[in-house]
C-alpha cells in the first residue's frame, strides 16, 4: 500500500515538472515570415492629366521626355552601357533604367541629326508595372496595383482604342503623332496592372511649336472646295457630314463647316513637309486623320492638310458620299453598276462577312478609296478615301 501512495506521488511529482516545463517554454510552432507589406507612401505631387506625360515613384516625379541629368536629378541609374552611342534620329528600345529596387524598360532617343553618346538623349518612353514594395503613381496619383478601370475612365476620359485580350484589357490614349500612352488592367477585377507612355517630341523644337502661326496659310488660301461630287474616283472628291471636299483639304475648311479641333488628343503643329494627327469632333462625331503641312514653315495643324476621311455604319456613323454617288448602306448590286469598267483589287475586310474593294490611284497605292461590303446585308458598311498632295520633295 505504500509503495502504491509513493508511485502515486512521484507520478503527481513528474505531472507537475511536465506542466511547469510548458508554461516556462512555447512549444507552438514558430510563426511564418509574412510578405513585407508595401510602406504607406505620400501621394505624389503629379499633373491630373494623362498627356502631362507625368510618373512618380514613390514621391519621386519624372516628365518625358527628360534628360539623363533630369533622371539622375531623380535617383534613376541607367544599367546599360553607359558608353554606347545613338545612331542620328533613332532610338534604343528595352533600356534598363533603376530607381531604388524598382527597375523598368526605357526608350532612349537622339533627336540630332548625328550619331550621339547614350548620356547626350533623352528618355521619351517608360514601360511602368506594379511593384510590391514601391508606389508607382500616374497623373491625377493613379497608383498601379490600386487604381480601378471605372477610376481611369472618369481621371482620362475615353481612350482611342479599347480592347480585351485574354484576362488583360488594354486602353489606347493618343495625344497626336508622337505621343500616347497604353495602359492595361487584369480582366476580371479591372484593376490597373501595367502604364507605357510615349512622348517622342523633340524638347528643342518646343518653342518652335509653340509659336507656330496659326494665320492662314497661301496653301490654305488657294484652296477651292468642288462645287459638285465628281463622276471620277480618282478626283477624290467626298460628300462628308453634308459638305463637300476635295482630299487633301484644309482643316479649316472642316472647322469652317462646323467640326472643332480637339486640341488634346491633336498635334498643335507641324513642320513643314511633315505628317501630324488632328482629332475634328461635331456633336457626337469624330475623326481622326492624318494631316499633312504643305507649306515652307511650321505652322498650327488647322494650316494643315486632311489626307484622308471615312465614315461607317457602326462607329462614327458620319455620312459619306462618293464619286458616282457610292454611299453607306447602297446595295450591293448599285454599287457595282455604279463601279463598272473600273479597275479594283477585292480582298475579305478586316471584319467578319465583309469584303473590301480597293480603288487606287495610277502609279500610287498610298492615294486610294475603298469600299466595305457587308456580304450577309449585301450592302456598303464603310467607306474610305485617302489622298495625299504629291510634290517633288515631300517626305513621306
Amino acid at each position: 500500500m505504500r509503495r502504491m501512495i509513493l508511485g502515486g506521488i512521484l507520478v503527481l511529482i513528474l505531472a507537475l515538472t511536465g506542466c511547469e516545463k510548458q508554461e516556462g517554454e512555447n512549444l507552438s510552432p514558430a510563426p511564418q515570415d509574412e510578405p513585407a507589406e508595401k510602406e504607406e507612401q505620400p501621394a505624389a505631387d503629379i499633373a491630373s492629366g494623362l498627356d502631362s506625360f507625368e510618373f512618380a515613384v514613390g514621391d519621386r516625379v519624372c516628365r518625358l521626355p527628360a534628360s539623363f541629368g533630369e533622371m539622375a536629378e531623380q535617383g534613376w541609374a541607367y544599367g546599360e552601357d553607359t558608353t554606347a552611342k545613338v545612331e542620328a534620329e533613332s532610338f534604343l528600345e528595352e533600356q534598363e533604367f533603376s530607381l531604388g529596387d524598382y527597375v523598368c524598360r526605357a526608350q532612349v532617343m537622339n533627336f540630332s541629326a548625328e550619331a550621339q553618346p547614350v548620356q547626350q538623349c533623352f528618355i521619351t518612353a517608360v514601360m511602368l508595372r506594379q511593384d510590391e514594395k514601391n508606389q508607382i503613381a500616374l497623373p491625377g496619383n493613379l497608383i498601379l496595383g490600386e487604381a480601378t478601370k471605372v477610376q481611369a475612365l472618369e481621371q482620362y476620359g475615353e481612350p482611342r482604342d479599347q480592347y480585351e485580350d485574354g484576362d488583360r484589357i488594354l486602353f489606347t490614349y493618343e495625344y497626336g503623332i508622337q505621343k500616347k500612352a497604353m495602359l492595361t488592367f487584369q480582366a476580371d477585377t479591372e484593376i490597373l496592372l501595367e502604364a507605357e507612355l510615349y512622348n517622342q517630341t523633340n524638347p528643342a523644337e518646343r518653342e518652335l511649336y509653340e509659336n507656330a502661326s496659326r494665320e492662314k496659310t497661301p496653301e490654305v488660301e488657294q484652296y477651292q472646295a468642288p462645287a459638285a461630287l465628281s463622276d471620277d474616283l480618282m478626283d477624290f472628291t467626298v460628300e462628308y457630314a453634308d459638305s463637300l471636299y476635295r482630299l487633301p483639304a484644309p482643316v479649316s475648311a472642316f472647322t469652317d463647316n462646323g467640326w472643332e479641333i480637339d486640341w488634346e488628343s491633336s498635334d498643335e503643329a507641324v513642320k513643314s513637309g511633315k505628317y501630324g494627327y488632328v482629332t475634328l469632333q461635331r456633336g457626337t462625331q469624330s475623326l481622326y486623320t492624318v494631316v499633312c503641312n504643305y507649306g515652307e514653315d511650321v505652322t498650327a495643324v488647322n494650316n494643315c492638310f486632311v489626307t484622308g476621311v471615312h465614315g461607317d455604319l457602326a462607329a462614327t456613323k458620319v455620312p459619306i458620299r462618293v464619286a458616282g454617288g457610292i454611299t453607306l448602306g447602297m446595295p450591293k448590286q448599285d454599287f457595282l453598276a455604279a463601279v463598272e469598267g473600273m479597275k479594283w483589287e477585292e480582298s475579305s475586310g478586316t471584319q467578319e462577312n465583309s469584303l473590301s474593294y480597293l480603288f487606287y490611284q495610277e502609279g500610287s497605292r498610298d492615294n486610294y478609296t475603298e469600299v466595305i461590303l457587308d456580304q450577309d446585308l449585301e450592302m456598303i458598311r464603310e467607306i474610305k478615301v485617302v489622298h495625299f498632295r504629291e510634290e517633288k520633295g515631300e517626305e513621306r
